[in-house]
């Protein structure tokens, strides 16, 4: 979609928002945002409904990337340590240690 389009889209699917920056004032990080955003078109034989739905859903996140800006995951050296508790369970290592048999065997 070029970028007239999305905001004539986003314009006709929320009247009421007003975009935080002006489509002419776009920083290349969002633009390229919101080209990598899929056009409904990458979609062959939708329903009808689902076709609705899929173009709603692809709207809200060009709204939300004009109105928040850009998200990028930031990489963190000891996220690993997020998943410790897991440890803590009785029989955790025994139960992972019978998965990777199955799927050894599998």
């Amino acid at each position: 979609m070029r970028e007239e389009e999305i905001y004539a889209a986003l314009k006709a699917a929320f009247p009421g928002m007003k975009p935080s920056v002006p489509p002419a004032d776009v920083d290349p990080a969002t633009r390229a945002a919101l080209d990598a955003v899929p056009g409904i078109e990458a979609w062959d034989d939708l329903s009808p409904s689902e076709r609705e739905r899929r173009e709603r859903v692809l709207t809200d996140i060009r709204r939300r990337i004009v109105e928040n800006g850009v998200r990028r995951a930031v990489p963190d050296a000891d996220r690993g340590r997020l998943f410790m508790p897991f440890a803590a369970l009785t029989g955790y290592d025994g139960m992972i240690a019978d998965v990777e048999d199955e799927v050894g065997k599998g």
